[in-house]
């Protein structure tokens, strides 16, 4: 009984390695079970978080220290998170921790 339940979820790690392995050049590091939920962990992308690229933007652009992202930037950077989380939901798959 127990090897039957070592292989299914075996044959689910290896389906979620398949269909995330590609998205966004990311791997996938850890596959398996936390307190009764699948869990999906994926490599760091280092480059800092939101509040940073803002920060670097408003000094590249000279912007005054209060002033929002141009329209295109911030669409661009919107799209640049949302597009690997959306190929995510499509393959079935909930992001919890999107920093």
């Amino acid at each position: 009984m127990l090897a039957d339940a070592s292989h299914s979820v075996l044959r689910w790690e290896a389906s979620v390695l398949r269909d995330v392995q590609g998205l966004n050049g990311h791997a996938p590091r850890f596959l398996g079970y936390v307190r009764g939920a699948r869990v999906l962990a994926m490599e760091f992308v280092p480059g800092g978080d939101c509040a940073e690229y803002v920060l670097r933007e408003r000094a590249r652009r000279a912007l005054r220290a209060d002033a929002g992202l141009p329209p295109a930037v911030a669409a661009d950077l919107a799209r640049a998170m949302l597009s690997p989380l959306e190929a995510l939901h499509a393959l079935g798959y909930v992001h919890r921790d999107v920093k």
